[in-house]
């Protein structure tokens, strides 16, 4: 796969000198450095961060053994789990190609400001016909259903 600038130019994104002979004892399978993407954490949680959402762009290196998974971004590990783990099997790994003009839109349409009325403002700074409310999560019937039994 193709090198990121950061990469070619400073070397960021190789494998750890400490976990190199640790992950060749274990037979590695597939390796690259230097690789460019992303992470994305749904519903995150941890002792002192919570997410419920979060994409991070990171540079560094991809290891698959015979006993684990493991990414890297610069010296620190992002994944460093074993392939038996069951929560392994429900992740997704993709490999897409975006052009830039796809990202800048996609990006447009996750940034929703409001103004002071509850109004989204579009990109062009025209207000939309939805509010805020109209936005939010979805009622389900049955919550529906018991709201409009308690109000009679």
């Amino acid at each position: 796969m193709k090198k990121t600038l950061f990469y070619r130019l400073f070397g960021w994104g190789q494998l750890p000198k400490a976990m190199r002979p640790i992950l060749e004892s274990e037979g590695i399978v597939l390796f690259d450095e230097g690789l460019g993407g992303t992470i994305t954490l749904r519903n995150y949680r941890s002792p002192t961060r919570r997410s419920g959402y979060r994409c991070s762009w990171f540079t560094g290196s991809l290891v698959v053994t015979g006993l684990r998974f493991a990414a890297f971004s610069i010296s620190r590990p992002l994944i460093n789990v074993p392939l038996d783990v069951a929560r392994l099997a429900s992740a997704r790994l993709l490999h897409r190609k975006r052009d830039k003009a796809q990202s800048r839109v996609r990006c447009r349409r996750l940034r929703r400001q409001y103004d002071r009325k509850g109004r989204a403002a579009l990109p062009n700074g025209e207000g939309a016909a939805f509010s805020r409310a109209d936005t939010s999560r979805e009622v389900t019937p049955s919550l529906t259903d018991r709201r409009s039994a308690g109000s009679l």
